[in-house]
């Protein structure tokens, strides 16, 4: 797989989609990222800056709006190369909850039905999807046994929304290719970052641990408490959306 030319962004606003942005940018792709308050991103990213980038106003659980950022901006019959999706609700701690309880599950329920959409209307072309998860809900263990109260009791709900997310991906892997070779399903990248952290690029050695989830295999174990925002969104720009790595595998990712 080359580089992509274009890239929609879902979840920009956030650290990690924020890091890939910025990677992608750096490296002359064109951008659309569609954000609730585009000004959050405006913000760091203006256009007298950044040319290659547009930002488009919407909701992320609007097919319409995601539709929107998913045809190439060069060609009206395309879609664009690649989706990076690091959807994720923020912790209320005034409430000790998460507002949205099934933010991930909806968003990539509307990015699926947008793709669709347009193949219907005659927009051709098979983006890779970048969809950012998280550890924990492997079905073998990726975090410390000390974090166990912490994952599966403070961080239950956020990680049901993330485990109905990756089986909706996972059901498009099964899909596989239709009659004479057509392609169906969509072509998918997880990532499962352990908890992420603020601050700069850090330097440090990530390590990875590759599941198929499809054939429940894994390559090897990897056990980390944390991972920062900006070295999650360079990792994920660099493996999986600029070198094309790890098709239909889910990649735990920590120091």
């Amino acid at each position: 797989m080359s580089q992509p030319r274009s890239i929609a962004f879902l979840g920009a606003t956030g650290g990690s989609g924020r890091s890939t942005l910025r990677h992608a940018l750096a490296a002359g792709v064109t951008c659309t990222a569609l954000c609730r308050t585009p000004s959050k991103l405006a913000a760091d990213f203006p256009a007298s800056s950044h040319p290659r980038l547009t930002i488009r106003e919407g909701n992320a659980h609007s097919v319409d709006d995601v539709s929107a950022v998913l045809v190439d901006p060069s060609d009206p019959t395309r879609l664009v190369d690649a989706v990076s999706f690091s959807i994720g609700g923020a912790f209320d701690f005034s409430r000790m909850a998460i507002p949205d309880r099934d933010v991930c599950n909806k968003a990539l329920t509307a990015l699926l039905e947008a793709l669709r959409g347009l193949r219907a209307r005659g927009v051709v072309g098979r983006p890779r999807l970048s969809v950012v998860s998280t550890n924990g809900i492997a079905d073998r263990r990726d975090f410390p046994l000390l974090a166990y109260p912490l994952y599966h009791y403070m961080l239950k709900i956020p990680h049901d929304d993330k485990r109905v997310m990756e089986d909706a991906l996972f059901r498009e892997a099964a899909r596989g290719e239709g009659e004479e070779g057509e392609e169906e399903g969509e072509a998918w990248t997880i990532v499962r970052p352990s908890l992420l952290t603020d601050g700069a690029l850090s330097g440090k050695t990530i390590r990875c641990s590759v599941n198929d989830p499809i054939a429940r295999t894994w390559d090897n174990d990897v056990v980390g408490w944390t991972i920062s925002r900006e070295d999650v969104g360079k990792w994920m720009w660099e493996n999986v959306l600029r070198d094309g790595k790890y098709l239909y595998k889910a990649v735990s990712i920590t120091y």
